[in-house]
């Protein structure tokens, strides 16, 4: 697999035109694969200027191919569903 297939969790999130915390929260849901870059992808990604830095952490890397599964998503909370029942004691 090539360096250009990869994309860290900032550019995922300019892609989709959402925060870094909702690809975090895609990829903890399940809905969006990812896993943790080696080394040798994150020098590449540093040489490249794609990333300034490494979270301590490590760093996620989603393929591109798998946007696909997220990219046609619905947004936001669906309408005319209560977030919260009415009943007290559900």
């Amino acid at each position: 697999m090539t360096i250009e297939a990869l994309l860290v969790t900032s550019e995922v999130a300019n892609f989709l035109h959402v925060s870094r915390r909702r690809v975090h929260a895609l990829i903890a849901a399940g809905r969006l694969p990812a896993r943790r870059a080696t080394p040798d992808e994150i020098a590449q990604l540093l040489k490249g200027g794609r990333i300034n830095a490494v979270p301590s952490g490590g760093l996620l890397v989603v393929e591109r191919k798998d946007l696909a599964l997220v990219e046609n998503r619905r947004p936001g909370y669906p309408r005319g569903r209560p977030r919260h029942s009415a009943d007290p004691e559900d």
